[in-house]
C-alpha cells in the first residue's frame, strides 16, 4: 500500500501464531472481515467508553496550567461511587475548540488562558454500546448514555464546583449547554439528574473497551482467559477490546498486564 492508501500489490503471509491488536474499535472489524469471532453474536458489542466531563475555573492569579505535567493530580475519594477525578490541561488551540461561548465571550476566556485551571472526571459506566463497519469500512459507534451515568455527571460537576471555589476560583465554566458560566456553588447545587438532559452535556470518551470480551462461556464471549480466540487455536486478541467490563480507571496498566499474560501463553505454545 502506498502513502495514499492505494493497494500496489497483495502479499500473503503464512504464520503459525497470529496476534490481533488493533484496539477496541478496529479489532472486531478486522475479525469480522476475516470471518472470525462471530459465532457468539457478541463481536463488536459490549462497548464501554468511560464517559468524561470537565470544568474550567478562572482565577485572579496565573495558574500556569500549561507548565509541568498536565495530569499530575487526581482525586480517588469518589472511586467507589463510580467517578475518578483527574487534572487536565489543553494547549490554546484545543482549549479554544472546547468552549461553548462564541465571539467576545469566547475571547474573554481565551485571553485569560494562563489564569485557567481544568479538572475532569471519568465515569465507571454500566451502559454498553457497539461498533460496526461504517462508510469505507471505518468504525461506526453506537452508544447511549444511561440514567446512572447522567446522574454521576451531575454529581461530578457539583464536586468540581466545590473544589474550584475552595481553591479560590472566581468563575467556573462547566460542560453544560444550559449553563455556560457559574459564579457560586448554589447554581450547581440546583442541578438534578431530571433537570439535565443528555443533549445538554458536553462529554468525551478516552478508553473504549470490551468489543472482543473475554470469558469462559464461548457463547457469550470472543476469547478465553488466555486471550485466545474461542474459534481457533492460533489466534489471540491482545488489546483493550478483551476487557469484559468498564474499569473506572485509566486502563493502560491492565492492558499491559494482559499483554504480558498473552505473551507468556504464546511462548508456551511455540
Amino acid at each position: 500500500m502506498d502513502q495514499q492508501g492505494h493497494v500496489e500489490k497483495n502479499i500473503t503471509i503464512k504464520a503459525q501464531k497470529i496476534v490481533v491488536a488493533c484496539g477496541t474499535l478496529e479489532s472486531p472489524l478486522l475479525l469480522k472481515r476475516s470471518g472470525l469471532g462471530g459465532k457468539s453474536g457478541q463481536l463488536g458489542k459490549n462497548l464501554s467508553i468511560h464517559p468524561t466531563a470537565k470544568m474550567m475555573g478562572l482565577f485572579d492569579e496565573e495558574v500556569g496550567g500549561d507548565f509541568g505535567v498536565p495530569q499530575g493530580y487526581g482525586i480517588d475519594d469518589y472511586e467507589n461511587k463510580g467517578m475518578m477525578f483527574e487534572s487536565v490541561f489543553f494547549p490554546p488551540w484545543l482549549l479554544a475548540t472546547s468552549i461553548f461561548q462564541s465571539g467576545e465571550a469566547h475571547w474573554n476566556i481565551m485571553k485569560n488562558y494562563r489564569k485557567i485551571g481544568i479538572f475532569g472526571f471519568l465515569v465507571h459506566d454500566d451502559s454498553r454500546g457497539r461498533v460496526v463497519a461504517g462508510p469505507k469500512g471505518r468504525p461506526l459507534i453506537f452508544y447511549n448514555l444511561g440514567n446512572k451515568e447522567k446522574a454521576l455527571f451531575v454529581e461530578g460537576l457539583k464536586v468540581l464546583g466545590r473544589l474550584f471555589f475552595a481553591a479560590g476560583a472566581k468563575k467556573l465554566y462547566p460542560t453544560l449547554r444550559t449553563m455556560h458560566e457559574v459564579t457560586n456553588q448554589a447554581m450547581l447545587d440546583k442541578l438534578t439528574p431530571s433537570s439535565v438532559k443528555r443533549r445538554d452535556l458536553e462529554s468525551a470518551a478516552f478508553h473504549p473497551l470490551g468489543t472482543c470480551r473475554m470469558g469462559g462461556n464461548k457463547n457469550k464471549s470472543i476469547v478465553n482467559g488466555d486471550l485466545k480466540l474461542h474459534e481457533l487455536e492460533n489466534v489471540w486478541v491482545v488489546d483493550g477490546s478483551v476487557l469484559p467490563t468498564s474499569l473506572g480507571v485509566n486502563p493502560q496498566i491492565t492492558i499491559m498486564a494482559f499483554a504480558t499474560r498473552a505473551a507468556e501463553e504464546i511462548h508456551r505454545c511455540l
